[in-house]
């Protein structure tokens, strides 16, 4: 409060100080050269009363200039009143081409704080023939870069930004710039992409023509390469070359597998049995249909035990089959022990581990923290402001904790939290406590005590986040969501709800209303209950509860991305549309999956184009306590199957089926 009046009265003054030095400037148009002009392009670095002591020093022009300077940095300070002040102090003082851009450039800057982005937009629109030096010109793009950006326009972001790299001289800006347009370019469909072309700007029309090819539906790597090649051949030396992300040259040239005989090793007996027959029959429904390459519908597939073939015996089933490539194992184990027998034998392992980059290994599982990272992805391009992760304290819950927060500060250096709960009992204390609660509580009854009589007020709940993901299997969903609806003020705006596909269970009655409006990560497939494919496949295994349609789709995506897989690691932005996401390579092997989001709805979930406006209700706390203590313990690691929950259950011709997906194997009482 002292700050504010103590501005209130500086800024007169500071005005009448600018108008003296507007007098002392009116009589010569000379300047004092001993202070180098900085420019507009960059940010001030001296405070604002520096500025005014180096206009007084100048004149003409210079002291002009100046004095811009100490408005730029009035609004760099958030004191938006004295940089007005010095605004219209000069606004008539503003008689060349010069001195009205740069008027126009920081009160275009003055207006962007006050929110008033349009306004600002408007206010730079320069023309084209005006003789300026270099530094109006950056600081005039990169004005209206931002404010595109902020209106959600990445087409115009990008022109604004084509016409930057023209003006920016240092190599480092450059980069930066360059890798702002591809980001922003990336998530558009090709076809928008396309229907922006045509302007006589050929570099503007590249990047939207290679951004156009790597997003368009892919099916035929060749055809890819192809594209890209001819992109290069059209626009040589274009700057989009550093993020095609490889020598397209290498890429195309990569071994493309055609093998006649394939192994593949999977617990075909025992406990894991159920989950390795979903395997395979994904595999087999993946060799009849028109989606996979043909040579590999002619392939000859052979199924391994791996738990009645273990070691030296296993090897040598290996070696008896004969194969060309090799698909699985489906135990973490089992890929541990795979990755020391050094085979000659390219192989894809169907799960997760510890690898760094080798020729001819590749590495496909369902790991929950791929979820976790795609969900801090998607609460980043949402512009979500500090997230919160709730999750139990379990190997699973840490984890994925670990994976969100890990991929959330590559992405920004906004701030989020986190917090772990041992058992129901500690939910609703540890949400409450995540939220803040219980903080404006102890105010409530602080400002009570001092003032001697009650106050009447409401508690209040934080409001800085606006996305919570909630890391849980669906019965502790069900719990954390409607605790977090009722701990949020009734006044404050309910943050966005994420969570993995891990909380949602089809078919269970009590999810329409607990689990409404929910945010959920899950396979494509999943979703369309409508195709021929998802018919025909409830005809022939009506028997596989959710877990196993899981476990299905890695089978056929196996057989799908496998043809491809050096390619796809060349090129990182190939992906082919799987059944289980639209599958990717890293540049180690590992097969990446984008997942769809989709909301729940009206008790079924809704891929995010589909969904129409929800109005939440107020949900009660069901008081029931989690079955068996939140019983989430995490088994030996031979346990672990590609990112699956195991629970026993009374079946005699199965020691264990899959109940959901998980991090890692957890036992369910």
């Amino acid at each position: 409060m002292l700050r504010s009046i103590r501005l209130i009265y500086q800024w007169p003054l500071i005005l009448c100080l600018v108008l003296l030095l507007n007098a002392c400037a009116s009589n010569s148009t000379s300047s004092d050269t001993s202070s180098q002009f900085p420019g507009f392009a960059q940010p001030t670095t001296q405070s604002p009363d520096e500025y005014l002591r180096l206009a007084k020093r100048s004149k003409g022009d210079a002291a002009f200039n100046w004095q811009l300077l100490a408005a730029k940095a009035y609004i760099g300070l958030d004191q938006l009143q004295p940089a007005q002040a010095i605004l219209e102090s000069l606004e008539e003082q503003a008689n060349s081409n010069q001195t009205v851009a740069g008027h126009k450039l920081v009160q275009a800057e003055l207006l962007f704080a006050q929110n008033l982005a349009n306004q600002s937009l408007q206010l730079l629109s320069f023309d084209p023939m005006w003789q300026l030096s270099n530094d109006y010109w950056l600081s005039y793009y990169q004005q209206r870069a931002t404010i595109y950006q902020l209106l959600n326009n990445p087409v115009a972001e990008v022109q604004e930004r084509v016409e930057l790299d023209k003006r920016l001289t240092d190599a480092s800006d450059q980069l930066a710039n360059n890798q702002q347009i591809w980001s922003q370019l990336k998530p558009l469909n090709a076809y928008t992409l396309r229907s922006f072309q045509g302007t006589s700007d050929s570099v503007f029309n590249g990047w939207l023509e290679v951004a156009a090819i790597v997003n368009e539906p892919k099916r035929n790597p060749q055809q890819l390469f192809d594209n890209l090649a001819q992109w290069e051949n059209d626009y040589p030396n274009h700057p989009a070359l550093q993020f095609v992300q490889v020598d397209i040259g290498s890429a195309m040239n990569a071994q493309r597998y055609a093998p006649q005989r394939v192994a593949v090793l999977l617990p075909l007996s025992g406990r894991f049995k159920a989950s390795a027959n979903a395997v395979r029959d994904g595999m087999l429904a993946a060799q009849y249909d028109e989606r996979t390459d043909a040579a590999l519908r002619n392939s000859q597939l052979s199924f391994i035990d791996t738990e009645a073939n273990q070691g030296p015996a296993l090897r040598q089933a290996i070696e008896g089959a004969t194969p060309d490539f090799i698909i699985g194992p489906l135990r973490k184990d089992q890929v541990l022990w795979l990755q020391q027998q050094q085979l000659q034998t390219p192989w894809m392992a169907l799960n997760q581990a510890e690898h760094s980059a080798q020729n001819g290994q590749f590495y496909f599982g369902l790991s929950p923290e791929d979820e976790a990272q795609q969900a801090a992805q998607e609460i980043f391009d949402q512009s979500l402001s500090m997230p919160l992760i709730i999750a139990p304290q379990s190997t699973i819950g840490q984890r994925m904790t670990n994976a969100f927060i890990e991929r959330w500060k590559r992405l920004s250096d906004e701030p989020y939290e986190s917090i772990y709960y041992s058992n129901n009992k500690e939910l609703q204390g540890a949400i409450r406590n995540l939220l803040l609660v219980d903080e404006s509580q102890a105010r409530v009854r602080q400002a009570q005590q001092l003032l001697g009589f009650n106050i009447g007020t409401e508690t209040r709940s934080r409001g800085d986040t606006q996305a919570i993901y909630i890391i849980g299997n669906n019965n502790e969903t069900k719990l954390i969501k409607p605790s977090i609806e009722v701990a949020v003020s009734p006044f404050a705006q309910l943050p966005q709800l994420f969570a993995s596909s891990r909380s949602y269970q089809r078919g269970s009655v009590d999810d329409e209303v607990e689990l409404q409006g929910l945010w959920i990560s899950e396979m494509p497939w999943m979703l369309d209950h409508s195709s021929a494919f998802y018919q025909q496949y409830n005809q022939l295994w009506p028997e596989y509860n959710e877990s196993h349609r899981r476990l299905f789709a890695l089978g056929f995506d196996a057989l799908l991305v496998l043809p491809n897989l050096d390619q796809m690691r060349g090129y990182t932005d190939f992906k082919i549309d799987g059944l289980s996401g639209a599958l990717s390579v890293s540049q180690t092997g590992a097969v990446e999956r984008e997942l769809t989001w989709a909301r729940y709805q009206d008790g079924e979930l809704r891929p995010m184009d589909y969904v129409s406006p929800i109005v939440e209700n107020d949900v009660d706390i069901d008081s029931q306590d989690l079955e068996a203590d939140e019983a989430i313990e995490a088994l030996n690691p031979e346990d672990e199957v590609s990112g699956i929950e195991i629970v026993p259950v009374d079946d005699s011709s199965t020691d264990g089926e899959i109940q959901s997906l998980g991090f890692e194997v957890e036992t369910v009482e």
